[in-house]
């Protein structure tokens, strides 16, 4: 019998411009990002969470996306979440994704493309 492959899943949504600076909404957008994690842990996923990136919360923009585009880089899949298409920073982890040949789902698990 085969091994099976358990796919690593890139969770993508806004985190919100502002929420660094402003510890209830940080811990808001870390909540929902948890939650999500839980739900694809739950269905044999590994999750690879941007808000558990390994950056200092206060870091620069820059710093976060290029922390991001590693874990990016390891995923199998990358999910985009409700609100993604509002943000900038999902649009460019999209464009990214894209470019290197992951494959891309919409939170109702329809592709994207």
């Amino acid at each position: 019998m085969g091994e099976v492959k358990i796919f690593k899943v890139y969770i993508s949504a806004p985190i919100g411009s502002g929420v660094k600076t402003n510890p209830e909404k940080y811990k808001e957008r870390f909540d929902f990002f948890e939650s999500k994690e839980r739900f694809y842990r739950e269905r044999g996923f590994e999750v690879l969470n941007p808000m558990k990136n390994g950056v200092e919360p206060m870091a620069e923009d820059v710093v976060h996306m290029d922390a991001d585009y590693q874990l990016i880089r390891k995923c199998d899949i990358i999910v985009m979440l409700e609100g993604w298409n509002r943000s900038a920073g999902c649009w460019a982890e999209l464009h990214y994704a894209l470019s290197i040949g992951k494959e891309v789902y919409l939170e109702n698990n329809y592709p994207l493309i």
